[in-house]
């Protein structure tokens, strides 16, 4: 893997959202490999990004230096917690939530009626994901404001670099759900964080099912 570094590569600039697939291109043959002001590395060859992937030891995702948060597992915790986790997705769970979706959907298009018109993104398509994110993970309707805030904090900061709105979204987020964790406790329910907190599992992080 190449060490040559681009200094003003800007993965969120104006030049690169317009034409990301050009810009990615040249990238991929002016610097393979580049650093940008965000404190991050970016890979453009598919070899690079394969050889990253399977070299858990030297590129680790246990931890995020440029959030300071717990944000990722490393094999065989990972494949160990993703098997836990995915046994929660079953089609019958899925087809639970197909009604709540509808109705979701429902009500935020007699919204934009309503109302005349609207951003159809902010009003249904940024909003649905965490709905659906809040249902399994277990996060009780009148909690949901907040958590729907935590989200976009967190999403906001991610497209926007905007590092000091993710680390305050993310470290609010943590402490609720550390709240939410002990309530399930003492009062589970048909989502994820029971199923977790009574397989003995609730210390992991949070964040990665998030991602």
């Amino acid at each position: 893997m190449t060490e040559k570094r681009h200094e003003d590569w800007d993965p969120r600039a104006a030049s690169v959202q317009k034409d990301q697939i050009r810009a990615y291109d040249d990238m991929r043959e002016r610097c393979p490999v580049a650093w940008s002001d965000y404190q991050q590395w970016t890979l453009f060859r598919h070899a690079d990004v394969m050889a990253v992937l399977e070299d858990h030891d030297t590129f680790s995702n246990a931890v995020s230096a440029h959030l300071s948060v717990p944000n990722g597992m490393d094999p065989p915790e990972h494949t160990a917690f993703r098997r836990l986790v995915g046994s929660g997705f079953t089609p019958r769970q899925v087809t639970e939530l197909e009604d709540d979706v509808r109705a979701f959907v429902a009500a935020r298009l007699d919204n934009l009626v309503e109302g005349g018109g609207g951003d159809i993104v902010a009003e249904l398509f940024k909003p649905l994901p965490s709905f659906v994110v809040a249902h399994y993970l277990g996060v009780p309707a009148e909690d949901r404001p907040r958590f729907d805030v935590w989200t976009d904090q967190i999403v906001a900061a991610a497209t926007q670099g905007g590092t000091d709105t993710a680390t305050n979204g993310i470290a609010d987020l943590l402490g609720y759900f550390g709240e939410l964790i002990e309530r399930r406790r003492s009062q589970p329910g048909d989502d994820m964080v029971s199923r977790l907190v009574a397989m003995g599992a609730d210390q992991v992080p949070i964040l990665w099912i998030l991602g």
